[in-house]
């Protein structure tokens, strides 16, 4: 079967006969009216307007195919029933709007009708027109499209871009030719329609008939004498939308008695209704109309699932899982209004047990609804359902059992897939009455993630008195076991200890002692020591320290020599140091550490440090580590540490801060130059010649750069970051991409040594320590802000946006308080610009121009003059405060011809709160609302969900 438009031209009784049969889908249905529609309107060279904009535009082509391509329009138009939200989502208004024109004047005109002139419509004697009742129904179409059309045009939204002009010989697209006339016929007509549209509901008149696709087939004429083939018309059904249109343009214009009156015409209309058509009534809409007037609210059964369940979260809880059950197969209910309910309950209700069931019902229901769409099993929903408790395990039951009886095929597969999952994972029995719903079977090996173990095997090897037998046995049992006692019994069958360890570490600062000790079994230890360190990788802290402390009493025998003591007071700080590591993970995770005898730890810090004691890896750097968080300086630049990399730059970086804090500029120069000359060598190709090397600079470095990472108080982290930016600045030698830090002005950026800076060490250092900060202050705005100017320098524009954008949200509460120049600096602005430019963004770039104190304005004109643009194009004039900005804009329309844009920019010239002649404050508070605004959509688009 053809449909090529073409083909009905020359046979126009095909139409028809396709439309009885049913034969023609309704895809092709719509891709025929729009292909026919455009053909026809290209041969439309003058337009189809008139010159007077209260007038219709009557076709007088001699042209023989144009009355054929007319009526196979309108036929293809009733074969929809003339349902306008339907019309509108296939044609674009101009041929919507020549379509509904040669309805209106396929009508028998008589003498007294004039119904081109739209004035004249509300002098016609309705009664009359309603029988037959085309000429009414195609009047009331026509002005309905009308209201709904001018809401549609006044709503603010973003337009194609593309010319208007015509080039002889080039056929346009009439949707775009004629856009901007028809929008001026609308805005002309608007107040009319509304005067015509309520006189004939105030007369409670409906058409007697509708015409049908057979009406329109054997007239090749412009108009139609008589009509013929007429069906009944749906009164109630057609009140009850003129009822809608009227009550929703109204509510637009802000005149809500006359929508209240309308919106109360269409209920008594549409009460006897089935159903309202959704491509012309939109629910949700309605909904939000009778909340906003005051109307009686639907009745519950005509309520969408959405609606009751947002209605049960804000009031009755009670009913809140019902509505969200009745949801699961119609998926009315977004997910993120499923988060904000149970954020909600859990914030108002955590402490009552009946609701804490509320929530895990409210829990399964989410995974089930998850399930359904395909979505897989996530860690979060793991940790729900371990906690469900017995109330969890009915609730999931009952979902369960109502899908395997009511959902569909590929429903019952994944609900399946789902139960195997919770079996794999330890979360259901396999013997429950969940996976017993299920004819078939289930695999039931665990998958459940456990902890790192090498647990003892209990199934040995049978030995037949083979020595190597019992030797892989021992070795066995040796691999899995953490135990002091056993492993000292386990190492007596695999002489010798040497042997058994080669594959083991035993750390450093043990492996110099023991290698010539006369300590007695030097093996067994070696052996325990190596299990230590394999228990530090794990991070299982606990055991580690019970290891040392089992290995600590075994060796109190051996304290009468040199080596056992050194040996057992080297134990004691590498207990110390596990139990640092502790404290540290746990900060690092937002737990407590002083719940968990945090000060003690801080004594035997203190104690470490005043003793000098080095011999044991990272303890030092711990120590340090755990008084500097507290702030306190004094101790640490009294206490005893010998000469180091690390001790060493602590000392001279506490003296700096307390010089700093004590505001003495002459001590703090002096002490800046220290921490200066200390720093230099390990981010230069060549070490200062003033200073004593050690024999591994790489390992001092990454001593430094560890400690560095390691820092937990605030003040002294934006210290080391100032100096690391600074570094930076001198290497990067650019003034562009400067980092901009708390203490600039301390350090000494003129000295002949910083030629040797490189910059490759000194940005490999910097990133490290950021971003250990990033993840241990994370809502810091100044560790953000140098973060954001290092992506700056390295080119990195959508990041350094970004963390640009996060940084003013940390310091506006979210962009609740004003955005000040306090909030954002001259050279934030200007490289918030640059980034915004560099991404193709220039409205986004023109926007934040704004923010300067004193604009660049001839940039600013250049972004809009662009048309190639990768942002909300002109949408984003709203949020546009600067006069001279929008003058400039409305005068670069008004040049290229471009009427839509000119009267959205001319729309927010207008705004009262704009006038050049406001009070200060009035124009301080409308560009705040506008920064607020737009900074909220650039995080909407920057901000990753994590």
């Amino acid at each position: 079967m053809s449909l090529h438009w073409f083909d009905y031209l020359l046979c126009p009784d095909q139409l028809t006969s396709q439309l009885e049969s049913g034969s023609l889908a309704k895809t092709d249905i719509d891709t025929l009216l729009k292909e026919l529609l455009t053909n026809l309107l290209n041969s439309q060279n003058m337009g189809f307007f008139t010159e007077n904009p209260f007038e219709l535009w009557f076709c007088e082509s001699s042209e023989k195919k144009v009355p054929v391509l007319r009526n196979l329009c309108l036929q293809l138009v009733s074969s929809l029933n003339w349902r306008l939200g339907d019309l509108e989502q296939i044609l674009p208004p101009p041929l919507l709007l020549y379509i509904l024109q040669a309805y209106i004047q396929s009508q028998s005109c008589s003498g007294t009708q004039e119904l081109n002139k739209v004035s004249a419509h509300l002098d016609l004697f309705f009664v009359e027109i309603a029988q037959p009742g085309p000429v009414l129904h195609s009047l009331v179409i026509f002005h309905r499209w009308v209201l709904r059309t001018y809401m549609q045009c006044r709503t603010p939204h973003r337009l194609e871009r593309g010319s208007n002009v015509m080039v002889p010989g080039v056929k346009r697209d009439p949707a775009l030719i004629f856009r901007d006339q028809t929008n001026n016929l609308v805005l002309n007509l608007v107040s009319t329609s509304l005067r015509f549209l309520q006189e004939i509901l105030q007369a409670d008149l409906a058409p007697a008939s509708l015409p049908t696709p057979k009406s329109f087939s054997g007239a090749n004429l412009f108009s139609i004498p008589v009509w013929e083939n007429l069906r009944d018309c749906d009164q109630n059904l057609f009140k009850s939308l003129l009822a809608y249109d009227l009550g929703c343009c109204y509510f637009f214009n802000e005149d809500y008695t006359s929508s209240r009156a309308c919106f109360s015409s269409y209920f008594k209309y549409s009460e006897s209704l089935p159903s309202p058509p959704p491509s012309d009534i939109q629910e949700a809409k309605l909904n939000g109309y009778v909340k906003c007037l005051g109307l009686v609210p639907l009745s519950p059964s005509a309520k969408s699932n959405n609606i009751k369940f947002l209605e049960s979260a804000k009031d009755q809880l009670e009913t809140l899982i019902s509505a969200l059950e009745a949801d699961t197969f119609a998926r009315e209910i977004s997910d993120i209004e499923i988060d904000n309910t149970e954020g909600e309950i859990k914030k108002r209700m955590s402490s009552n047990p009946a609701k804490k069931e509320l929530i895990t019902s409210l829990e399964i229901l989410t995974l089930i609804r998850r399930t359904l769409k395909g979505l897989p099993l996530t860690g979060r929903g793991l940790n729900q359902l371990e906690n469900m408790g017995e109330h969890g395990n009915l609730v999931l039951e009952q979902q369960v059992n109502k899908i395997l009886g009511q959902g569909s095929a590929r429903d019952k597969v994944l609900i399946r897939n789902l139960v195997q999952k919770l079996i794999l994972f330890g979360i259901i029995p396999p013997t429950s009455q969940i996976a017993a719903a299920f004819p078939e079977k289930f695999c039931y090996l665990d998958l459940e993630e456990k902890n790192t173990s090498l647990p003892a095997a209990d199934n040995l090897c049978e030995t037949f008195n083979l020595k190597s037998i019992c030797k892989y046995n021992a070795a066995v049992q040796l691999l899995g076991s953490f135990k002091v006692p056993i492993l000292t019994g386990l190492a007596k069958s695999l002489r010798p200890g040497v042997q058994v360890t080669q594959r083991w570490h035993v750390e450093d600062h043990y492996q110099r002692l023991l290698k010539n000790s006369n300590i007695n079994n030097v093996d067994d230890i070696s052996i325990i020591l190596s299990k230590v360190n394999q228990l530090k990788k794990m991070q299982r802290w606990d055991e580690a320290t019970q290891m040392l402390m089992d290995l600590s009493a075994e060796l109190a025998s051996q304290m009468n020599s040199v080596h056992g003591v050194t040996l057992s007071r080297i134990i004691e700080g590498d207990r110390l140091c596990v139990e640092m590591q502790k404290n540290l993970e746990m900060e690092e995770k937002g737990e407590d550490p002083k719940d968990q005898g945090d000060t003690g730890l801080k004594s035997q810090a203190l104690s470490v440090l005043n003793s000098g004691d080095n011999n044991v890896n990272l303890l030092q750097e711990l120590c340090l580590n755990l008084v500097l968080r507290d702030g306190d300086w004094e101790s640490v630049s009294k206490c005893g540490l010998r000469g180091g990399a690390v001790p060493t730059l602590a000392k001279a970086l506490t003296n700096l801060f307390v010089s700093i804090t004590s505001n003495n500029p002459q001590s703090t120069k002096k002490l800046g130059r220290e921490v200066w000359d200390l720093m230099v060598p390990y981010v230069s190709a060549n070490a200062n010649k003033r200073k004593e090397q050690t024999a591994s600079p790489i390992k001092d470095r990454n001593q430094v750069q560890r400690f560095l990472e390691k820092i937990r108080n605030l003040d002294l982290a934006l210290l080391v970051l100032s100096l690391l930016a600074t570094l930076f600045n001198v290497a990067r030698d650019d003034p562009s991409t400067e980092l901009l830090s708390t203490f600039p002005s301390v350090w000494p950026t003129g000295l002949t040594t910083n030629q040797s800076i490189q910059d490759k060490l000194v940005v490999d250092l910097l990133q490290g320590v950021l971003y250990s900060y990033q993840k241990r202050f994370p809502m810091d705005p100044n560790i953000l802000q140098i973060s954001a100017d290092l992506n700056f320098a390295n080119n990195n524009y959508r990041t350094a946006l970004s963390q640009y954008t996060e940084m003013v949200a940390i310091r506006t509460d979210f962009f609740e308080q004003p955005i000040e120049q306090a909030v954002l600096s001259e050279c934030c602005i200007s490289r918030m610009v640059r980034c915004c430019s560099e991404m193709g963004r220039l409205i986004q770039a023109v926007v934040l121009g704004q923010l300067s104190q004193e604009p660049n304005y001839s940039q600013i004109f250049k972004y809009l003059e662009d048309r190639d643009t990768n942002d909300a194009a002109d949408s984003l004039y709203t949020c546009i405060w600067d006069m001279t900005i929008l003058e400039f804009a409305m005068s670069l329309h008004t040049r290229r011809g471009e009427v839509a844009r000119r009267r959205h920019v001319l729309s927010c010239i207008m705004q009262l709160e704009l006038n050049t002649n406001n009070e200060q404050e009035i124009k301080r508070e409308a560009a705040n609302i506008r920064k607020s605004i737009f900074f909220r959509s650039l995080a909407l688009q920057l901000f990753i969900a994590v």
